[in-house]
């Protein structure tokens, strides 16, 4: 599958934009699931869910924010599932 050219911010409406944004969770799901997922390893779904919900009202509630380990790796994993260059395993031990 081709990628379109990314386009600067003078080249979109809002409409346009807020459009997209709108497509987001669809699109998510549909990538989410057409991978395949390894046991144990979470989906694009499950990740997508975190880093938008969980993570942000966790940051939200600490006073100095603080994240633990499994956070962080959550985060960076959801991070790496976006990339077109993430590695096909992703495994934290």
């Amino acid at each position: 599958m081709a990628h379109a050219r990314a386009r600067s911010a003078d080249e979109i409406s809002s409409a346009e934009f807020w459009g997209l944004v709108a497509e987001y969770p669809a699109v998510v799901e549909a990538v989410s699931e057409s991978r395949t997922v390894k046991p144990g390893q979470k989906t694009l779904l499950e990740l997508d869910e975190y880093r938008y919900g969980d993570a942000l009202g966790a940051l939200r509630v600490e006073d100095p924010p603080e994240m633990t380990l499994a956070q962080v790796q959550d985060l960076v994993e959801w991070k790496m599932y976006l990339s077109p260059l993430h590695p096909p395993a992703i495994q934290f031990t």
